[in-house]
Formats: C-alpha cells, sequence, structure tokens
C-alpha cells in the first residue's frame, strides 16, 4: 500500500471548506425541530382540516444557530375558519300535540324544536282537533228547577178518589217530594201555585172549580207556561162540556171529553216512543170506562188510543201530552178507579211516568 503525504495547507483546504459547509446547512434545520418543547417557539403544524376544529395559529420558524440563517416555512396555520355548524342532532322536529279534550276544545300545535347551532329547527305539526263534544245522552233540557212539592186537586163525585189520593202521594214520598191535598179552588191561584212543582187533578169532574173556573184556568196556564207541571186522569177531562168555545181550563189540558163513553173491554194501542208509554206493550186489553173526547187541541202529542169492543166501536183518544211554554201537561182517560194506579203495568209504565215527567224527574 503506498500513502500520500500531503504536502501543503492549500492543496487540502477546499475538501476541508466543502465539508463544513454542507454541516452548517443541515445542523439548524434539525435543531429548530428540537426545540419545540423547551424554547415555546411554535411548532411547524399541518393545516387543520376537521370541520370542527380550530385553525391553527400561524408558525414563526427562525433559522438555525451557528450557520447561514435559512428561515424555515412558517406552519400554515390554516384559514381560520369556523367549524361547520354541528348539525344539531339532524334538524330538529317541534313535538307534535295531539290537541283537542274531550269538551271539543281546539288542539295546540307542538312547539318548535331548538336546533343546535347551525342546524334548522322545524316546526312541530299542529295537533289535530278532539272530537267536537256533543251533548250528554242525558237528553233534553231539564227545565226550570221545580220545587219539590205537589198539590192535589180532587174536587170530585167519584167515590175512592182518596184511595187513589194516598196511592199518589206514596209515590211521591218515594221520590222525594211532599204533597197537599185540597178541594178549594180559591187555593188555585198564581201566588198559591208557586210553591208546588206540579198540580195534580185527581178527577175533578164536571164544574172542576165551580161555575166560572176562570181565574183558576189563568192562574194554572200563567203556572204552566212558566215550568211548572199538571197531571190529570179520567174525570180531570170531563168538565164544562157545555163551554163553547171550550173552556180555557180544557183548552189548557188540551182536551174535552164529551160525546159518549163505554164502560167495558177495549183494545189499546201505544203511539210512538214517548218516555211515558216505553214500558207499555204495542198493544193491550183494557178493562174499564173510558170516555169520548168531543175536542182535542191541535198541539197535543197523542199516546194511546183505544178501541171499544161495543158503544158503536168508536177509536178514542185516550192519553195525550202538551207542552205550553216551559211546562209540561200529561192527561189519561185512565184511571177512574184506583185499580189502574195499583195496575202492575199500567200503573208504574204508563200513570206515574206520566206524573215523574210532568215533574221533570
Amino acid at each position: 500500500m503506498t500513502l500520500t503525504r500531503l504536502t501543503s495547507y492549500e492543496s487540502f483546504r477546499p475538501a476541508l471548506v466543502a465539508g463544513l459547509f454542507t454541516l452548517s446547512v443541515l445542523v439548524p434545520v434539525g435543531c429548530a425541530n428540537d426545540e419545540t418543547e423547551d424554547s415555546g417557539k411554535p411548532a411547524l403544524t399541518t393545516t387543520p382540516t376537521g370541520n370542527e376544529a380550530p385553525g391553527g395559529a400561524p408558525g414563526t420558524g427562525s433559522g438555525g444557530e451557528g450557520g447561514t440563517p435559512v428561515a424555515s416555512a412558517g406552519g400554515t396555520g390554516g384559514d381560520l375558519q369556523a367549524g361547520a355548524g354541528g348539525t344539531g342532532g339532524g334538524s330538529a322536529t317541534g313535538g307534535s300535540a295531539t290537541g283537542g279534550s274531550a269538551t271539543g276544545g281546539s288542539a295546540t300545535g307542538g312547539a318548535a324544536g331548538n336546533g343546535a347551532t347551525g342546524g334548522m329547527a322545524s316546526g312541530g305539526m299542529a295537533g289535530s282537533g278532539g272530537a267536537i263534544a256533543t251533548g250528554g245522552m242525558g237528553g233534553a233540557d231539564p227545565g226550570p228547577q221545580l220545587p219539590k212539592r205537589v198539590l192535589l186537586y180532587h174536587k170530585s163525585p167519584i167515590t175512592n178518589v182518596t184511595a187513589q189520593m194516598d196511592l199518589l202521594a206514596s209515590k211521591l214520598t218515594e221520590w222525594g217530594f211532599e204533597s197537599d191535598r185540597t178541594m178549594d179552588p180559591a187555593m188555585i191561584t198564581t201566588d198559591t201555585l208557586k210553591k208546588y212543582g206540579a198540580v195534580g187533578m185527581i178527577n175533578p169532574c164536571f164544574d172542576a172549580f165551580g161555575p166560572d173556573g176562570a181565574p183558576q184556568a189563568a192562574a194554572l196556564k200563567a203556572f204552566v207556561e212558566a215550568g211548572g207541571g199538571l197531571w190529570g186522569n179520567h174525570c180531570a177531562a170531563v168538565t164544562y162540556n157545555k163551554a163553547t168555545p171550550p173552556h180555557p181550563y180544557n183548552q189548557l189540558l188540551g182536551g174535552r171529553g164529551g160525546d159518549g163513553f163505554f164502560d167495558g173491554a177495549s183494545t189499546c194501542q201505544k203511539l210512538g216512543d214517548h218516555p211515558t208509554i216505553t214500558g207499555l206493550p204495542a198493544t193491550f186489553p183494557y178493562s174499564g170506562n173510558i170516555d169520548n173526547t168531543d175536542y182535542l187541541a191541535d198541539d197535543i202529542t197523542i199516546l194511546v188510543r183505544c178501541t171499544w169492543s161495543g158503544g158503536g166501536m168508536k177509536d178514542v183518544a185516550v192519553s195525550w201530552t202538551r207542552e205550553p211554554g216551559e211546562g209540561r201537561i200529561f192527561f189519561s182517560n185512565f184511571a177512574k178507579f184506583d185499580v189502574d194506579l195499583a195496575d202492575p203495568v199500567l200503573g208504574p209504565e204508563h200513570l206515574y211516568k206520566g206524573l215523574a215527567w210532568v215533574l221533570r224527574r
């Protein structure tokens, strides 16, 4: 092996300078990275790309020490962007309200949902209204509140009228009503009747209130039209037969007995579905005294008709109702005697129901 001896500094100098220059370029770049955690100077970072990440602060690199400074590329802090708004959990939807109450109140739509920042919120759908409430099946307007007291009027030649009043008074007591009895026409006045809910005309035949009867008829008319009830049986219509036109009392009652009567077997039928006849058979036999009529008002509702088996086989109106003003009137030609009130069908399913109806119970 042959060794070459360097004979002078000048021959070695070019190589030495070239090597040092190379080191001066390489070393500062590596040191800049090494200073990141110790010097507090920002590191060269990658521009953030997340939708919600904040943009990085711009980097400021410094040249390496000891060599020729070379500016490092500053960290591109990224366009300082606000992250795209959160989706807000999707478009928030206000709760849908199901409106409406049983009384038919209108429904209120749900409140609009609050979207997250940047999210879109859509209002809730309006609730559907509840079904419109209709009045309860309790039926018709109950009308005025009536005193729970009934006057039983009995100016009558029929001998068992007291037994009839006993049965009626017992039924009224069962219903929680009080009752008074009178055969004095002077009791039938506007002032006296104010304390009663109804008047029962218990077989008051012929001149029911005396020869005139007009003041009593007027008092009863005012009483009924103001909301009171009037109930009558059999002879309550066989009154003032010679009056022309019909007496004001018969006009109020809705009819007058006349033109004959029949005492025997009849075939009867109910008409319609009025509450005072719902418990009666469609047709039924009856044995007893039934009067014909020579006057019927145009505005009555006939409930029962009967066909006599003799006496000309007449078909006659037997029971009816009338509703003048705020009041109610029920009349039946049945019950000349108490046996009809005591009958297990005719009594509770018709005659007593008529009394209950005029009392609005």
